[in-house]
């Protein structure tokens, strides 16, 4: 996807190296995270807040969302009540 192609133009670019991959929100940059973790052979963790949840399963239209999620090194989460709903969907 773009977010993934982007990131990847600026780290070879810039010729970047780091520990750890973060994406902030689950939809779209979280799931570029875990993708740029997956290819770098780094971590990779999303952040989880405040988001719908009925808007996270209706973008997972194909599951690659669910995927990405369970793919994950881990969650950073506003609360252990919100990863748990997050794990569930």
């Amino acid at each position: 996807n773009n977010f993934v192609k982007s990131v990847l133009n600026v780290v070879n670019a810039e010729k970047l190296s780091f520990d750890v991959v973060y994406g902030h929100f689950v939809v779209l940059p979280g799931a570029a995270a875990v993708a740029v973790g997956e290819l770098l052979g780094i971590p990779a963790f999303i952040g989880y807040g405040e988001s719908d949840d009925e808007e996270i399963v209706a973008m997972d239209k194909y599951g690659a969302v669910s995927e990405s999620i369970k793919k994950a090194t881990g969650i950073i989460a506003v609360a252990t009540a919100s990863e748990e709903r997050l794990l569930k969907l």
